[in-house]
């Protein structure tokens, strides 16, 4: 039997989110994913993953880089529409049913809960600019993690297509992979 054991400051990522990708390494029967993950990664992702408990966010990285190139061959806007299909996904989860329309200001309350749900590090946080555009920040995070913020972006689009009821534009103004001091994507709509 593996038994993980979690150092109290070690970056952590909650199996909610590690499930996603967790899948689908499972699902690929062809052995690439055992050529590009550890001994180690092999063990975590064989388990069973739990929703709440919490799992190493180093062979999460691992095994998120591993997918993005095999199953989106590194392309950004496959990447991206990843992050929209598991967004959606995971909202149609969550709420079964119509999204109950509220604030702004608490649909950026709402999506930025998720973050700290599912990080035991970093933070994000959001501000409306105008009527139809919002800014969402990712900060103190793992600034050289491209595909990363792609997939947020993408996850953002669909939380916000749902919530807002409209379909939303996402891009990034800044880019701590291009050396901003954090990533900050806008989120537009038209009235």
């Amino acid at each position: 039997m593996f038994i993980l054991v979690l150092s109290e400051n070690m970056k952590k990522i909650k199996g909610a989110l590690f499930k996603f990708f967790v899948k689908g390494i499972r699902a690929n029967k062809s052995g690439i994913y055992e050529t590009m993950l550890s001994e180690e990664d092999m063990k975590i992702v064989n388990q069973r993953i739990l929703d709440a408990a919490w799992y190493p966010y180093e062979t999460f990285k691992n095994c998120f880089n591993a997918v993005i190139k095999v199953f989106a061959k590194n392309d950004i806007n496959i990447t991206t529409k990843m992050g929209y299909n598991a967004g959606k996904e995971t909202i149609e989860r969550l709420y079964q049913g119509p999204m109950m329309k509220r604030e702004l200001s608490e649909g950026i309350r709402s999506y930025n809960s998720l973050f700290k749900l599912w990080f035991n590090f970093g933070h994000q946080h959001g501000e409306i600019i105008s009527e139809n555009e919002i800014r969402i920040s990712i900060e103190e995070f793992d600034p050289e993690f491209k595909y990363f913020y792609y997939i947020a972006m993408g996850w953002m689009q669909s939380f916000f297509d749902v919530y807002i009821g409209k379909k939303v534009e996402t891009n990034f103004i800044e880019k701590s992979w291009d050396g901003d001091n954090r990533t900050t994507i806008k989120i537009t709509w038209n009235s």
